[in-house]
């Protein structure tokens, strides 16, 4: 590590935009702290999605509160401390805590002495990470992943999941296509999860006939690993795997929160890159699958539901994914003959976020591949709609900035102005 990257006050504080995506593993944590500002970032860390298996602890005090507490207690895997002492005095506050400290606790200080030497010196006295404060909730969950993360274990895979606000959207098929296009411009393995246990399309889609599906995944929890996962899953082609859903109404098996989890934490190890196809409800599982993804794509047609909806799911999302990046927004089937629409311009501004793809009617294309369980660059390669799939999918992987899509020809000034008083 360079001297340059101590000097954290010359960077902007860590954004979804450079977070890591490491997990952290099951640990405890207990957090002392002497200032509000990093008792918050703590508490930020704390919900944050890469932190979910751990338990986190997070109280005032400093590093005197944390030896009085360790003085009668065993010290958990993890202590967070901040000093508020600036320099080598910091020393001083953290000798009683080193006397009451496990031998296997890691411990991260936290200051705002933002010299390489005071650095280099609690790294030799054992402290595992410093921080310079202030710092942000995403550097702490950068240094707590570091020091746990097995060095030898290959990256995760990035998680993008596809949400339709409101049934018959189009987001199953935008998901298909999204995936199939990732397969193609990454050249690396891509896994299509189809979440829509009773109603999933995916196998009709790519035209297979599933015999095991994500329900078995979901049924055998205990059982599950990447050994598993790869007898269940489907090669379509050399870089594009299926979990497809079995369609069955009569199934008992549902993807509740520890499910979702599970299978997670198994997909990540077993692809580059995983496209979860989740069905229209909000159930714990459901949420659970969003929240835990690096990207999510919230899918609406141009009616007033599907505004109402996108509103409530994308105001959501941000607020319980605050060190994340927003939910992408695709507005699809734009410019049905003689349909009344709400223009695009009105849905940005009254969910107060940009649209990042808006996809225009085309009847013959989308039907001609939903019955003939192809997609649409299958059906044809050199249609305008293809191109901006493929591009959406290239800014999702990174590949690409993003930009903003052209607004609606469409204006209904009236129903806008009826929302709005509602």
């Amino acid at each position: 590590m360079s001297e340059a990257a101590y000097d954290l006050h010359t960077q902007e504080s860590a954004s979804f935009a450079t977070a890591g995506e490491a997990l952290a593993p099951r640990i405890n944590i207990e957090t002392f702290c002497t200032s509000p500002e990093f008792a918050e970032a703590c508490q930020a860390a704390a919900i944050d999605r890469r932190m979910a298996k751990t338990n986190v602890r997070v109280e005032m005090g400093g590093a005197d509160a944390a030896a009085k507490r360790f003085a009668s207690v065993a010290t958990p895997h993890l202590i967070v401390v901040e000093s508020a002492e600036g320099g080598f005095n910091m020393f001083g506050e953290l000798e009683a805590l080193a006397a009451v400290c496990d031998e296997d606790t890691k411990v991260i200080v936290a200051g705002p002495s933002n010299d390489v030497t005071i650095y280099r010196e609690l790294l030799r006295q054992g402290v595992s990470e410093y921080l310079v404060t202030p710092c942000s909730a995403v550097q702490l969950i950068d240094a707590v992943t570091t020091i746990f993360g097995d060095p030898e274990q290959a990256p995760t895979a990035k998680v993008i999941s596809v949400f339709g606000v409101k049934g018959g959207v189009g987001s199953s098929i935008l998901a298909h296509n999204l995936s199939w296009a990732m397969s193609v411009f990454s050249e690396r393995e891509t896994l299509l999860v189809d979440m829509d246990v009773e109603f999933g399309t995916a196998a009709l889609d790519f035209n297979v006939e599933a015999k095991h599906s994500v329900v078995d995944a979901l049924s055998d929890l205990d059982g599950l690993d990447e050994m598993k996962l790869a007898r269940l899953i489907y090669s379509q082609s050399d870089n594009l795997k299926l979990l497809p859903a079995p369609a069955a109404v009569h199934t008992k098996v549902e993807a509740s929160e520890d499910g979702v989890l599970t299978l997670l934490d198994t997909v990540r190890v077993a692809c580059d890159t995983a496209v979860l196809d989740l069905p229209h409800c909000w159930t714990p599982g459901i949420r659970t699958a969003m929240l835990q993804s690096n990207e999510i794509v919230l899918v609406a047609t141009p009616d007033l539901a599907s505004l109402r909806n996108l509103k409530t799911a994308y105001d959501y999302l941000t607020n319980a994914r605050r060190n994340d990046a927003p939910p992408k927004i695709v507005l699809n089937q734009t410019g049905v003959p003689k349909r009344p629409e709400i223009p695009a311009r009105d849905f940005a501004d009254i969910v107060g976020a940009p649209l990042d793809l808006e996809i225009p009617f085309d009847a013959a294309l989308f039907g001609a591949a939903l019955n003939n369980g192809q997609m649409l660059a299958e059906v044809q390669k050199k249609h305008k709609i293809i191109d901006m799939v493929d591009d959406f999918s290239k800014r999702l992987l990174g590949m690409k900035a993003a930009s903003a899509p052209k607004s609606s020809a469409f204006d209904l000034k009236s129903i806008i102005g009826s929302l709005g008083k509602s």
